[in-house]
C-alpha cells in the first residue's frame, strides 16, 4: 500500500495452485498508518487474488497484535475442515 509515493503497508504470502492453497505469511503496516484500514485493504487484495485463483484455503502466519485485526475479518483459529 502506498501514501504519496512511500510505502506504508505490506501484505505477502505464497501459494499452491495445483493443491490450492495459499499462506500469507506476513502483514506490516507502518505505525502512522495503523487503524485507517491500511492492513484491511491488503488482505481483502490478498483474499481476491486467492478467489480469482480458486485456491481452497488460506493459512495465516499472525502475531499477538495482527490476532484481532484477523478476527474482525472473520478468520477462525485453528484449522477448519
Amino acid at each position: 500500500s502506498e501514501e504519496d509515493n512511500k510505502i506504508v503497508g505490506v501484505c505477502f504470502g505464497t501459494y499452491n495452485v495445483k493443491e490450492k492453497w495459499a499462506d500469507l505469511l506476513g502483514l506490516a503496516v507502518a505505525p502512522d498508518f495503523r487503524n485507517k484500514s491500511v492492513g484491511s485493504s491488503l488482505i481483502k487484495e490478498f483474499e481476491s487474488f486467492v478467489k480469482k485463483n480458486k485456491l481452497g484455503t488460506i493459512d495465516l502466519y499472525a502475531d499477538r497484535k495482527q490476532i484481532q485485526l484477523f478476527r474482525n475479518l472473520n478468520y477462525k483459529e485453528g484449522r477448519n475442515s
